[in-house]
């Protein structure tokens, strides 16, 4: 009995080991990507500002695109504006379908006063 006990015992000590060897080994989960995009929209009347939509990916990846000021001379371009949120939901709707999740927004607003500055709003994507 004593030598069924310590042989069943070995072998147990030997199975144990090779089950672990051969059972499939857990996945590394996959690296998160990230996506920044940054919209500034300048609010110096009259062309003199610079508007761009600045896209970096976690890669490295860079690319810039250029909008329209949001402010005329006359005040607020409301056609601009609109040009500016139809690029906005346009690269939304890309980032979502190269499968990335929008995971944050942060809004900023620069300037000394309404005619001097610029609005920058950040998007942050994750897959």
């Amino acid at each position: 009995m004593k030598k069924t006990s310590l042989i069943l015992g070995f072998a147990l000590l030997v199975a144990i080991p090779m089950f672990m060897a051969l059972s499939p080994k857990a996945e590394k989960p996959a690296a998160t990507e990230w996506r920044v995009v940054t919209v500034v929209e300048s609010v110096v009347p009259g062309k003199l500002g610079r508007s761009k939509v600045l896209t970096m990916d976690s890669n490295g990846a860079s690319s810039e695109t250029e909008i329209q000021n949001i402010f005329s001379l006359t005040g607020i371009n409301f056609a601009n504006l609109q040009t500016n949120n139809r690029s906005v939901t346009d690269l939304l709707a890309k980032n979502s379908a190269e499968g990335f999740e929008l995971v944050e927004v942060v809004p900023g607003n620069f300037g000394d006063n309404n005619s001097q500055g610029i609005f920058m709003t950040r998007f942050i994507f994750k897959k």
